[in-house]
């Protein structure tokens, strides 16, 4: 399969994901992701009781920043958050929150020539402040374990996704805007 097709099929399943979305639960929101790991953009949806689905999908630029890869990769995450602790600050309100997903793309792995398929059960620990003026910005770290399928030379090879443990420790920015 060619790369802008599987570009496609990504695109359509976070529009399928994002369709099933219920928006009159409370409103939205929708920003932007920023990590060493990548850039792309995200869509929040509180459930109840402090529980937010959230869907990132953002180009993945591992080897990017080094020049070793030249093409970025693409990946869809989406978690669902659970608020840990709430706490209010002046003009703001605050959560820990704790989510498990998922996430798949066409990325590039460590140690790997080429693109290939990944695949994984994802676990994110966030903070979240909530502006009074319809601004929100979290920060978190996000564990993937997973694996990386890979197909070359007539052979499809899986294994371990090393990106996804090696860069756990790598933080990451929402900023989002909340639309009531």
């Amino acid at each position: 399969m060619c790369p802008a097709k599987k570009i496609k099929i990504l695109l359509l399943t976070a529009c399928v994901l994002l369709s099933h979305a219920n928006m009159n639960a409370g409103g939205f929101q929708t920003g932007t992701f920023h990590s060493p790991k990548g850039f792309g953009f995200c869509f929040d949806h509180p459930a109840v009781d402090g529980i937010i689905n959230s869907y990132i999908l953002y180009a993945d630029l591992y080897g990017i920043w080094d020049g070793s890869k030249t093409v970025p990769g693409i990946k869809l995450v989406y978690l669902h958050q659970n608020r840990l602790l709430a706490f209010r600050l002046p003009e703001t309100n605050a959560g820990l929150f704790i989510a498990p997903g998922f996430s798949t793309g066409y990325v590039t792995d460590r140690g790997k020539e080429g693109h290939g398929i990944v695949t994984a059960a994802d676990i994110s620990l966030s903070i979240r402040f909530s502006f009074e003026k319809a601004f929100e910005l979290e920060a978190g770290f996000l564990l993937e374990l997973g694996f990386f399928s890979q197909y070359q030379n007539n052979y499809t090879s899986t294994q371990l996704y090393e990106n996804g443990l090696r860069n756990a420790a790598s933080p990451h920015i929402k900023l989002l805007y909340r639309f009531r």
